[in-house]
């Protein structure tokens, strides 16, 4: 008994020791909440510094096109000129090959920046490179080997020159795809003015549908792009025929040809690479047309240039492990993807992130980078 006393009388200041630092401690939490809260923005902003000082990847598609571009690919030469600027004062411009190069080596430089274009358009050529050379900023070009020589528009942009563009339109249209009957009602919107287009010239995919119009034309962009290159001809023929407008081809929508691309490399400025062949998206495909859209890309070009094609760019971005390992195995360096981020020492090169440009003035591209990486 006198020694349960003795211990009750050691346990009972203990015990209230231990509630009375229990009581400080979530005072003090209390306390350190608000705190934290403050330094949250200042946590970011450091994270962004550091993050900030990595090497960015741009992506590009198109250089001065008018009209719509619901996918918001297109940026003005005015505006690429500005671009070029501002990068050039606040980033050091390598080429993705220089890149690769430092990635191999573990000393992956800082504040600098790859400048990249997808698909092959042929205003790369007569509107990007000149201003690439003005500013002395080396780029990558990659290109889809089917598109070259095309005499009709690759079908997201011939859905917009059909749709989106100015007229008159009949009020339904029905289309057999895949078997299956598919029917759209335009109504009012059948009618569309020059003023009509120029209110919605800068609706893009993801934003609210302004006209019956659009939701047409982005269900079938959904269908067009689950289907093979071979399939999609018919449809388009169909469709153009519904309209009344003639297979054809904008001049500021048109591919390069053959005889124009070994100008781009021409004076070093542009390396070439590799889109795959037809533009399809790799995940979809069979083991055999993967390899061939992957390895027959790169050996495309390399007869046509007379050069080694070591860099390769995932149609829309999209890849899973069986591209990716088609890519390494067929002996690229590395392969672009296009998730946003930065590229650390440890970025796998076989799906390298990419920041997507838009059209944005310099002080407006500064800004938007600025919002996710330090410039």
């Amino acid at each position: 008994a006198q020694a349960h006393q003795d211990f009750g009388a050691l346990y009972r200041p203990l015990a209230a020791a231990i509630r009375a630092m229990s009581t400080a401690i979530a005072t003090l939490r209390r306390y350190l909440r608000p705190v934290k809260r403050a330094l949250r923005p200042a946590k970011r902003m450091a994270e962004r510094v550091r993050r900030g000082r990595w090497p960015l990847i741009l992506m590009y598609h198109r250089i001065g096109a008018e009209g719509e571009d619901p996918w918001g690919i297109t940026v003005s030469a005015r505006n690429f000129a500005e671009q070029l600027d501002a990068l050039r004062r606040h980033r050091r411009i390598i080429s993705l090959g220089e890149l690769v190069a430092h990635l191999d080596a573990g000393d992956l430089p800082k504040d600098c920046a790859v400048i990249t274009f997808d698909d092959g358009y042929a205003d790369n050529l007569h509107l990007a490179k000149p201003l690439l050379e003005r500013f002395d900023a080396k780029a990558t070009m990659f290109i889809t080997t089917g598109a070259l020589d095309r005499e009709s528009e690759y079908y997201w942009d011939e859905l917009g020159r059909i749709l989106l563009s100015p007229g008159l339109l009949p009020e339904t249209l029905h289309l057999e795809i895949d078997g299956a009957a598919c029917d759209w009602s335009l109504g009012e919107d059948a009618r569309y003015s020059a003023d009509d287009a120029a209110r919605d010239r800068h609706w893009m995919v993801g934003a609210k549908l302004p006209t019956k119009r659009h939701i047409v034309y982005l269900d079938l962009w959904k269908k067009l792009f689950s289907m093979s290159e071979a399939a999609r001809p018919a449809i388009l023929e169909s469709l153009r025929a519904w309209a009344g407008v003639a297979a054809g081809m904008r001049a500021d929508r048109r591919f390069l040809t053959k005889s124009e691309l070994p100008l781009l490399p021409a004076g070093g400025i542009v390396e070439i690479g590799a889109h795959s062949v037809t533009h399809a998206s790799l995940p979809a495909q069979t083991p055999a047309v993967l390899e061939h859209e992957i390895r027959s890309s790169k050996t495309q070009l390399e007869d046509w240039l007379g050069r080694p094609i070591t860099n390769f760019a995932y149609p829309y971005g999209e890849h899973n492990e069986a591209a990716m390992a088609v890519v390494r195995q067929s002996g690229f360096a590395s392969a672009c993807a296009t998730w946003t981020g930065s590229v650390a020492r440890k970025t796998n090169r076989f799906r390298l992130p990419r920041v997507q440009v838009c059209d944005w003035n310099g002080e407006e591209f500064a800004r938007h980078l600025a919002a996710r990486f330090v410039v």
